[in-house]
């Protein structure tokens, strides 16, 4: 099975939604690494955790991830609707078990940006593209977070990497 075969048996949603495939797939970083465009990191318990931080042990990993995000800036907020000068996060998880992160992308229309594990970066329309996932068992996005846009370029997300 091809890496996109492999991608659309993962997010079988994904190829009746709206979307872009923007990478080849790589196994530098994970979704998480994507927020902050660290394409030499993989953040997970036992691979990288910063320092500072709650590290996860278990399932019940939710909190720690939102102590991450909040590490780098980011607030909960209560909606995914976009809101100029903001750049909004989707953290999907089932119950209280993290399972991806994806990023909103410049424009009420634009949509969103994810890394798919070791597979590709994608973009896709809307937050339920990702769901049902093989993957990521029933995770659905659960909280919503928020910070000032940094304002840099977002052509890595919206054109790819290296297709």
């Amino acid at each position: 099975m091809s890496e996109l075969e492999d991608l659309y048996a993962q997010f079988p949603s994904l190829s009746a939604s709206r979307h872009q495939i923007t990478s080849q797939p790589t196994d530098g970083y994970n979704c998480v690494a994507w927020v902050e465009r660290a394409l030499d990191r993989w953040y997970e318990p036992g691979i990288f955790w910063p320092s500072g931080v709650p590290e996860p042990d278990g399932d019940e990993d939710l909190e720690c991830y939102v102590a991450l995000f909040r590490s780098w800036g980011f607030e909960v907020c209560s909606t995914p609707g976009y809101e100029a000068g903001c750049l909004k996060l989707a953290l999907y998880a089932d119950g209280r078990c993290f399972q991806h992160v994806a990023k909103q992308l410049r424009g009420a229309a634009a949509g969103w940006s994810s890394k798919a594990g070791v597979l590709h970066d994608l973009r896709h329309q809307e937050l339920d593209a990702l769901h049902p996932s093989g993957v990521m068992q029933d995770a659905r996005p659960a909280i919503f977070m928020k910070r000032p846009d940094p304002g840099h370029s977002m052509g890595l997300e919206e054109t790819g990497l290296i297709i």
